[in-house]
């Protein structure tokens, strides 16, 4: 029995040239998902401070301050106080917050736009824990449409529904809302944000 025979290929300039591309997106795309695999979320100990706005939560409330913690304290402070608690936890010379906060930054900006300034534009963050830091929402579904549309900046409703009902419920709960019952993104409307927190 004779071995089979090999056939040549022959790799010409133009071949390369058509499969490169598709060989950088490929490896692009590994590159993403191994980040994502390594994205690891805070932990209940790492939110601590979060967690202790509302003593004892359990369920939504309890994973809505975990999420946030991960998702919107570095903008809003781990106690919802706002941007002037968030730089507290920058490093020193990072404090100034010339890249996010910078004012020739346009309104908005596309993905090139933020990369090639290595910013976007956020604004000042405000308090969202407070005597009256929501209650022009009214309603948990108010500020559940709120933010799903426009936090977390610059990738806007780049969560899940259910993180974002978290996250709505821990911030209504932090408030002194009664959130304890709200299950689906229906029973926000039955939450009323106070005006002042107990």
């Amino acid at each position: 029995m004779t071995a089979p025979t090999k056939i040549p290929t022959v790799t010409t300039r133009s071949s390369r040239r058509s499969t490169a591309p598709w060989v950088v997106i490929g490896i692009a795309l590994a590159s993403l998902a191994l980040w994502n695999l390594g994205a690891a979320q805070t932990t209940a100990a790492e939110a601590a401070a979060t967690l202790a706005l509302v003593p004892n939560a359990s369920g939504l409330v309890r994973d809505g301050a975990i999420l946030y913690d991960h998702n919107c304290s570095a903008c809003h402070g781990d106690t919802g106080q706002g941007l002037a608690e968030a730089k507290t936890s920058f490093p020193e010379d990072k404090r100034n917050c010339t890249s996010c906060h910078r004012p020739s930054n346009p309104a908005q900006m596309d993905h090139l736009a933020m990369n090639w300034r290595f910013a976007f534009d956020v604004g000042v963050a405000p308090a969202v824990i407070g005597d009256g830091a929501l209650s022009a929402f009214g309603t948990g579904t108010a500020l559940f449409g709120y933010i799903r549309l426009t936090m977390p900046r610059p990738w806007p409703d780049s969560l899940t529904s259910d993180e974002y009902l978290r996250i709505t419920t821990f911030l209504a709960a932090a408030n002194g809302a009664d959130a304890v019952r709200v299950r689906t993104v229906d029973d926000l409307s039955h939450v009323e944000i106070r005006e002042t927190v107990p």
